[in-house]
């Protein structure tokens, strides 16, 4: 494998993070320990995803912020970077026409030109982020991106993956729920369905599914 996980030891409020940790100028893509969801940190923001409406909202990353079970930290970031994806994602906010890991992923490709390599693959969930960016690495207007990828927990990578995967089990009817709903609220009104056609048009990219 190209990539292994570290076992983050500092900690900073909730976090565990690796020694050189910087809050305010890391872009991240954390797993949280409790839901499995998929969230952004990048620069001053951290970013969620509303479950039922597909809609995303921004916070300021802090000490308080809740702690990922696993996270994978974009290397060799810079100020112009971080100015970059925060002016996107302020003028993005309210916009996730795609599962909370393809937000991410596509939010990371259009400001900075980031991608997890896949050979090919779709990348719909936790595992297949995880596996892709551990044999595949990542890349950079196609040169290679520096990773690194945390844990904060001393788990192997089996323990990590049957967490998430019973996560998933889990919160299956929730998400079959939510998928309903969100169709549900999605076809009832005309300028919500014009409105985040626009946004899937402009945020498609072959690698990613959006319509997860």
């Amino acid at each position: 494998m190209k990539e292994r996980i570290q076992l983050a030891t500092n900690s900073y409020g909730k976090w565990k993070v690796p020694k050189d940790f910087t809050p305010g100028r890391e872009v991240l893509i954390g797993f949280s320990r409790k839901n499995g969801h998929a969230y952004l940190i990048a620069g001053k923001y951290e970013i969620h995803g509303h479950f039922i409406f597909k809609k995303t909202f921004f916070r300021e990353f802090c000490e308080k912020s809740c702690e990922p079970l696993i996270f994978i930290r974009f290397k060799d970031i810079s100020p112009s970077d971080l100015l970059e994806i925060e002016s996107l994602i302020k003028r993005s906010e309210g916009i996730r026409e795609s599962s909370c890991i393809n937000y991410c992923l596509i939010t990371i490709f259009t400001a900075l030109g980031i991608r997890i390599e896949s050979e090919g693959r779709n990348i719909v969930n936790l595992e297949d982020c995880l596996l892709s960016i551990l044999e595949f690495g990542a890349s950079r207007n196609g040169k290679r991106q520096v990773v690194e990828i945390y844990k904060a927990v001393d788990w192997d990578l089996r323990q990590i993956l049957n967490h998430f995967n019973l996560l998933e089990k889990r919160f299956e009817g929730t998400h079959l729920i939510s998928r309903f709903l969100g169709r549900v609220f999605f076809f009832h009104r005309k300028s919500h369905r014009l409105f985040y056609q626009r946004i899937k048009n402009h945020y498609s990219l072959p690698l990613l599914r959006i319509d997860q």
